[in-house]
C-alpha cells in the first residue's frame, strides 16, 4: 500500500479495510490518470480470506463514484484474466462492459496461457446516488 501511495500524480491508491475492525485487507488504485482525456485505469487486490464478502464490489463502486464525481472522469477501464470469474462479476455488477479480449495473452502458473478480458464503463452509466 505504501509503495502505491508514493507514486506520481497520474496514480492514486486507497486502502480497503474491514469496516468493523479497520484492518487493511486490500488496495484499490487508479493509474494512467489522464485528465486531458478524462479517463483512467482502475485496479484492486484483496486478501483471499476476504473474497466473496462484497468488499471488492463495494471498493470498485466507491472508486467509480470518486472518479466520476470528484475527478470528473468520463471513462474508466481495466482488465482481468478469463479464469477470474469473481473479478469479472465485480466489474459487471458495477456496470463495466466487456469490450474485447487479448487471446492467450498472459501465463498463469498451474493454468497456462489465458485470455485477458478488457472492460470499460462511461460516466453516463453512473447512478447519481452513492447510497
Amino acid at each position: 500500500y505504501e509503495n502505491l501511495t508514493k507514486r506520481s500524480e497520474s496514480e492514486r491508491a486507497f486502502s480497503v479495510c474491514e469496516s468493523n475492525k479497520g484492518k487493511l485487507v486490500g488496495v484499490a488504485f487508479l493509474n494512467e490518470i489522464d485528465f486531458k482525456n478524462r479517463k483512467c485505469h482502475i485496479g484492486y487486490f484483496l486478501d483471499k480470506e476476504y473474497w466473496k464478502k462484497g468488499l471488492t464490489t463495494e471498493a470498485v463502486r466507491l472508486l467509480k463514484y470518486y472518479c466520476f464525481n470528484e475527478l470528473n472522469m468520463r471513462k474508466l477501464h481495466t482488465s482481468t484474466f478469463e479464469p477470474n470469474i469473481g473479478s469479472k462479476r465485480v466489474l459487471e455488477k458495477n456496470g463495466f462492459e466487456l469490450i474485447g479480449k487479448y487471446k492467450s495473452h498472459v501465463y498463469v502458473p498451474s493454468i497456462g496461457f489465458v485470455d485477458e478480458c478488457i472492460y470499460e464503463v462511461f460516466n453516463d452509466d453512473l447512478d447519481s446516488e452513492i447510497g
